[in-house]
């Protein structure tokens, strides 16, 4: 599913003008910007693959662009999240193992809390986490596969 029907199948509001998206607020008269071909969603900008990549080089992508992979952090993620890997077999999000605390880290730092999501036992092994039929996976990190990257939005007034 390329950007453009996500943004679609999302129902998101966005304007396309001088290769910027532009997300159109109303919050303290504040503009909300993105970069061209990432979507806006909440306060926050997203960038989906169409190539794939292992976990380091798809992290490596994103940080090249001041971005992370995806921290699903609630419900409206998991949706987007959702809605994006439906028809991939293994989308990499900003998920691995730590080898020092031995769990489970977001690349924010956070641990994975379980409960509202977790992370399913799949028998493949690996320390990088995919999503994949609705569900937290772990894969090997070499494993070529989509991703999401996640930023904050570029805020201006109007």
């Amino acid at each position: 599913m390329d950007w453009k029907s996500v943004a679609v199948a999302l129902g998101g509001v966005a304007v396309f003008q001088l290769g910027i998206v532009i997300g159109l607020t109303s919050v303290s008269s504040l503009c909300q910007i993105c970069p061209y071909s990432w979507i806006l969603l909440g306060g926050r900008c997203y960038f989906f693959s169409e190539e794939f990549k292992s976990w380091n080089s798809s992290q490596e992508y994103c940080a090249s662009r001041f971005s992370d992979l995806i921290t699903i952090d609630d419900q409206n993620e998991m949706d987007l999240v959702e809605t994006v890997a439906k028809n991939s077999l293994y989308t990499w999000i900003g998920l691995r193992y730590s080898d020092i605390t031995m769990d489970w880290r977001w690349m924010n730092g956070s641990r994975l809390q379980t409960g509202s999501l977790t992370l399913k036992d799949n028998g493949r092994g690996g320390r990088c986490g995919a999503f994949r039929s609705k569900e937290i996976q772990p894969d090997d990190c070499i494993t070529k596969s989509r991703w999401i990257c996640e930023k904050k939005v570029i805020q201006t007034s109007s």
